[in-house]
């Protein structure tokens, strides 16, 4: 049974990326771990006052959240009759990072699923620099929704590529298995700001991945001269994507793809679902 973390931080937003992740997985088997996380370092004056006489602040989170976590998890379970999905709650009082990477690893979780705005007015908690953190720090397929969206069956999927990742079967699993799942038309996005050549590495990497995906409806597309940002934004619109697909990779090209320039910009205006995966996918048994 697939193991998959739904953040939550009780936003309308939080609740409908949940709604998402039922729709998208309803032919699998998962285990849904429905997550709140306190951050004990970013502790405001509301959680202060909610402890009552006598009662430690940590109790009093523990019971307020707690109450919240079991009225959201019987909305669900009222919402969902899917005989193959599973809802446990976890609450965890942490450093916001420090708790996803070590439930992670605790839960041998395979996917996280996160809504791209948190509650009342806490940009931070899903936008920006937290989002970028929680991609370059947990390596697990990320599944970000944004504000407003409702599932719709995936008929068309936007996978863009630099061809500096080594395209293995391991690497696209969570991809191949998305594509077996829904079928949907593959547009492959290789930007090319500079008007370069294929290097042979690059090259290598692109047979190989056309071959991966031979079997599906693909097609491959070179666009020149436009930043990748900008691309995406018109194809996003143009093709009427349903979910955009990126590979993070490590060092140097993580820190110019998250804190410089594509997933971070992309992340504050994008409507089309995100899925990102990690360049190295662990595989379960």
């Amino acid at each position: 049974m697939k193991k998959v973390i739904l953040l939550t931080d009780f936003s309308e937003n939080s609740f409908q990326a949940i709604l998402y992740a039922m729709n998208f997985f309803e032919k699998e088997e998962v285990s849904f771990h429905l997550l709140h996380i306190k951050d004990s370092r970013g502790l405001l004056m509301d959680d202060l006052m909610t402890s009552k006489p006598g009662e430690n602040m940590q109790s009093a989170l523990l019971r307020n959240t707690k109450k919240k976590l079991e009225e959201l998890l019987e909305t669900v379970n009222n919402l969902n009759k899917n005989l193959r999905h599973l809802f446990i709650t976890e609450y965890l009082f942490d450093s916001f990072f420090d708790a996803i990477t070590k439930y992670c690893e605790k839960e041998q979780i395979e996917m996280l699923v996160m809504g791209t705005t948190g509650a009342t007015g806490a940009k931070q908690v899903f936008l920006g620099s937290t989002a970028a953190k929680i991609i370059n720090k947990i390596d697990i397929p990320i599944l970000a929704i944004p504000e407003g969206s409702v599932f719709i069956p995936i008929e068309k999927l936007l996978f863009s590529v630099d061809y500096k990742v080594n395209y293995l079967p391991v690497t696209l699993h969570p991809l191949l298995n998305l594509l077996r799942a829904f079928m949907p038309i593959v547009y492959t996005l290789y930007a090319d700001e500079n008007h370069t050549e294929y290097k042979k590495e690059q090259l290598l990497n692109k047979i190989e991945l056309d071959k991966l995906l031979e079997p599906f409806n693909s097609s491959t597309h070179k666009v020149t001269s436009l930043p990748l940002d900008q691309t995406l934004s018109c194809l996003l619109e143009f093709l009427q994507i349903d979910l955009l697909i990126m590979i993070k990779k490590e060092k140097t090209f993580l820190q110019k793809l998250i804190n410089s320039s594509h997933i971070r910009k992309v992340s504050y205006h994008l409507k089309t679902p995100l899925f990102i995966l990690p360049e190295q996918v662990v595989l379960l048994d």
